[in-house]
């Protein structure tokens, strides 16, 4: 009864954020630092269900010609937003994406949207690449059994080098290998959490210094729903090229089993009240 700014069967989303708005780095505006962040459907109770609760200061309209489904990604969509902020691709720059899942897909979008002049996706899994294709990005087909094919056709198509690599898998001998391919002044972005036994990359120092390279990280979003939200109405991102199955609430271990077996799935969305 005390919301102002939306009304019953107004069409929305919500950050699952919550920072906690009082340690030393909310109090400078740095929300994705906060020192005990929580979240709603992790930390906190709620998102798996019919209906759950947010504060009204979390709530975002969706556009007309954003469907529910596009929506349900923006707080994904921000977190690669972040990443390629944080990259600041110059115009003409050659961009490679490490991986085509869920973020990957997205991340490729987004680097098609900015000035840069190529961008390259690379993935063990043809129909992921397939699908990113068809936003005007060129794709590589992996061997995770060998790297070095991949890494001739890299430097056959890039005999100078790539100017941002881009990690979201989180296979840290890939991303140790993949910064040679680097031209110089060329920089790698670390985006992905640890996804394999190998949770370091050893880094070769003079190659750093003589070619000045640059090694940056990338956490999640905060505060950045409003702008995602514009950027998917305006057709610069489609969430939903990223969406292979969908499942009823009633199918949630269903889902999260072919989630978890089948590589050629990305993304899958679970509707808690039937789909749109």
């Amino acid at each position: 009864k005390e919301v102002r700014r939306f009304q019953p069967g107004d069409r929305v989303t919500a950050d699952n954020g919550m920072p906690c708005w009082t340690c030393y780095h909310c109090q400078r505006g740095e929300f994705s630092f906060c020192e005990d962040y929580q979240a709603i459907g992790h930390s906190v109770n709620g998102a798996m269900a019919e209906l759950v609760a947010v504060n009204e200061s979390h709530v975002y309209a969706i556009p007309d010609n954003v469907s529910f489904k596009a929506a349900a990604l923006t707080e994904l969509v921000g977190c690669c937003f972040r990443c390629i902020e944080r990259c600041e691709i110059p115009c003409s720059a050659d961009v490679l994406i490490l991986g085509c899942g869920a973020s990957g897909n997205l991340m490729a979008q987004l680097a098609k949207g900015t000035a840069a002049g190529t961008v390259t996706a690379l993935d063990c899994q043809m129909n992921k690449l397939e699908r990113i294709a068809s936003r005007g990005v060129s794709t590589i087909l992996a061997d995770p059994s060998d790297f070095s094919i991949h890494e001739a056709i890299l430097r056959k198509r890039f005999p100078h080098g790539l100017d941002y690599i881009i990690d979201t898998i989180g296979n840290a001998e890939l991303s140790e290998r993949s910064i040679s391919l680097l031209k110089a002044g060329g920089t790698f972005a670390n985006y992905s959490f640890p996804a394999t036994e190998k949770r370091t990359v050893s880094l070769d120092m003079g190659l750093f210094v003589r070619k000045e390279l640059n090694y940056i990280g990338s956490t999640f979003q905060h505060h950045s729903f409003s702008k995602c939200l514009a950027a998917m109405a305006a057709g610069k991102i489609d969430p939903e090229l990223s969406i292979t199955h969908t499942f009823p609430l009633e199918q949630y271990f269903e889902a999260l089993d072919l989630n978890w077996a089948d590589p050629a799935s990305i993304k899958i969305i679970i509707e808690p009240n039937g789909g749109e």
